[in-house]
């Protein structure tokens, strides 16, 4: 896992699977580093809120308040774009 994190830092954000990486952190129970890579793959628009919503791999992470708060600043940054 630390070495695909690594590889990353090299990769433009579309080449790297971000909400992979969301999710093996979630497995080992890193929900913060989770979101950290969720964050990553919805700016880079790879994977939509909702769907992570709508996936039940996630529904650990989407009942978290942060999910919310996520979910919100990434709704209105569609709105500014």
């Amino acid at each position: 896992m630390r070495e695909c994190e690594e590889a990353s830092a090299h990769e433009r954000a579309e080449d790297v699977n971000q909400e992979a990486l969301a999710l093996i952190h979630l497995r080992f129970g890193n929900k913060d580093r989770a979101f950290e890579w969720l964050e990553k793959a919805f700016e880079a628009r790879t994977i939509t809120p909702f769907l992570v919503k709508l996936h039940p791999y996630f529904d650990e992470i989407t009942s978290d308040p942060r999910f919310d708060e996520l979910l919100k600043k990434t709704v209105r940054s569609l709105g500014a774009a």
